[in-house]
């Protein structure tokens, strides 16, 4: 039977190192433009494949008519997610050919978590019961073994949810989802056939950002918040908190 510190250092490491690791393909993937075959409207997103900005150009009603320009912004954001794609790609599998990113330290600076944890078993002598409170610990990763799924389950929900925007004026309005992909565009067909591409540039841009920001309201910075699984990343993050957990330490 393995130490179940030992575990729970390994588990904290390969989750630090996995982050490092998608956190560089991120910053080689972005921004990043595309644009619909005709090239009269361009779509601009950021790294995380969140819609920047929008540029209609003169003749994009020769290809579209005011009825498909809604289905053209969404035509060219797909086309800068799909660069966004294959430069993530490349730079995850160029990562993957790389030596792994040493694990970063725990945020309260002791050298490693099993370290810490043998070092307060040793300390605690006859005052705990060293072999209930690694019981403890064997309990602690079985239950985050077996919420994970729940915790996936969470973030899938919110990244599936839409999030609904408007331009200043109202004649457009755009919806992102909770991961920030574009999923609706909507124009006022008659203002969209009478007015210049500076003024639908402008509008476009101001609902998709509105749709984001309605997002990023409602959405964490970070998918797991509020999990199972961002609990147990602090608490392996917290030496002295998981100790007190296990029975190791008391206030």
């Amino acid at each position: 039977m393995t130490d179940p510190r030992e575990d729970l250092a390994e588990l904290r490491e390969s989750i630090d190192v996995s982050t490092q690791r998608y956190e560089e393909a991120v910053r080689a993937a972005g921004p990043v433009t595309g644009a619909d075959p005709s090239g009269t409207v361009q779509v601009r997103i950021d790294a995380q494949g969140a819609p920047q900005d929008v540029v209609v150009r003169d003749g994009w009603a020769t290809h579209h008519g005011a009825a498909g320009l809604g289905a053209a912004v969404l035509e060219a954001y797909g086309s800068a997610g799909a660069e966004r794609a294959r430069l993530w790609g490349e730079a995850t599998v160029q990562s993957l050919d790389e030596p792994a990113p040493r694990a970063r330290p725990a945020a309260t600076g002791v050298e490693s978590l099993t370290d810490r944890l043998r070092e307060l078993a040793a300390q605690s002598g006859d005052r705990v019961d060293v072999r209930r409170s690694i019981d403890e610990l064997t309990e602690l990763l079985r239950t985050v073994n077996s919420r994970l799924d729940t915790a996936f389950d969470q973030v899938a929900e919110r990244a599936a949810a839409e999030h609904e925007g408007r331009s200043a004026a109202g004649h457009v309005t755009a919806a992102v989802n909770g991961a920030g992909v574009l999923v609706r565009v909507e124009a006022d067909e008659q203002w969209a056939a009478r007015t210049h591409p500076f003024n639908l540039s402008r509008e476009l841009t101001e609902a998709l950002g509105a749709a984001v920001q309605a997002a990023t309201r409602t959405v964490p910075e970070q998918p797991f918040d509020g999990t199972a699984l961002a609990d147990a990343a602090r608490l392996f993050a917290d030496p002295d908190a998981l100790a007190r957990r296990a029975g190791f330490l008391h206030e």
